[in-house]
């Protein structure tokens, strides 16, 4: 799987680490008792595209565009190597799940309820968009 964040009317890209960082958590609920631990991701690999199911050609001329982009880049986190099992509803109680997110560049990922790793914010983080 591989993701990025675009405008959609303009096909910007919104993945600047000025402002945005990403960051995933993989959820796994036992009987309502939650643990959570950071899913690394990082810009795809050629590797990485090599795993791709075939793209059909729709697809693949969007693909090859959006990847030429200098400005727009893929994530990908390394499922086969990561421990992640998918399975359950919320509903239940029992369940785990991944979730992905584009956050500000200043949150510290390293808070108790988000379970990061470190909190990575980037140099160049612009800490107050009116100054």
């Amino acid at each position: 799987m591989a993701f990025s964040l675009e405008n959609y009317l303009t096909t910007e890209s919104l993945t600047d680490p000025r402002y945005v960082k990403w960051f995933a958590i993989y959820s796994v609920v036992n009987k309502g008792v939650w643990h959570r631990r950071e899913l690394p991701i990082y810009p795809c690999t050629d590797k990485d595209y090599q795993k791709f199911y075939p793209l059909d050609d729709q697809s693949k001329s969007r693909f090859d565009v959006m990847n030429k982009r200098i400005d727009q880049q893929l994530f990908c986190t390394d499922w086969e190597n990561s421990g992640v099992d998918i399975y359950g509803l919320e509903a239940t109680g029992n369940f785990a799940a991944v979730d992905i997110m584009a956050a500000p560049c200043n949150l510290k990922l390293t808070q108790e309820d988000l379970g990061g790793l470190e909190d990575r914010i980037d140099d160049e983080c612009v800490w107050d968009l009116n100054a």
